[in-house]
């Protein structure tokens, strides 16, 4: 019994440390994208040169009685734009993290559709002009599917987890 218990804690602790990870990486994500699409407000449009557009396809085998794959794409951009006369090179489409995006065809639609235009807009930092974004709106699909994910099976699982770990302090003496 004894053997058993604190094997169980080892697994718990385990198994809440992968979730706190989880949790912590999907919370920086959400609030960075947020952050950075306030910042994106006072962010001034330009003039920019599209170099290359392409649309980067992973795909996911999911092993199972009925396997299939799951494919997951990201619009992917290369343009340049000159701010003061000097030129910059930039490889940011939007405010999302890089990871690719399967939840918002919409999203992927509209990007082309921006960069696709003629002349290209450029959204720069005033501040920075090496730092931009082809689109400065918020990566909602992905923040609200991030979201859902840390307060459901994140933070189910370490709550849970912390419930396994906090057992009255009489159950630890007898350890």
């Amino acid at each position: 019994e004894k053997g058993r218990n604190i094997l169980m804690r080892i697994v718990a602790i385990i198994f809440m440390g992968v979730f706190s990870a989880a949790s912590i990486y999907m919370t920086y994500t959400v609030i960075h994208s947020i952050i950075m699409t306030e910042r994106g407000r006072d962010w001034v449009p330009v003039t920019g040169t599209l170099n290359e557009q392409k649309l980067d396809t992973m795909t996911r085998t999911f092993k199972s009685p009925n396997d299939f794959s799951a494919p997951s794409q990201r619009l992917t951009a290369s343009y340049s734009y000159t701010v003061d006369g000097q030129t910059y090179q930039s490889t940011r489409s939007d405010f999302s993290d890089g990871q690719a995006d399967n939840f918002s065809s919409e999203r992927k639609s509209k990007q082309k559709k921006m960069l696709n235009e003629v002349p290209l807009t450029v959204y720069i930092d005033p501040q920075n002009p090496k730092e931009s974004v082809i689109d400065p709106s918020l990566p909602a699909e992905q923040a609200l599917f991030r979201t859902f994910f840390l307060l459901f099976p994140c933070g189910f699982a370490v709550y849970v987890m912390i419930g396994t770990l906090m057992l009255p302090l009489k159950r630890w003496r007898k350890l």
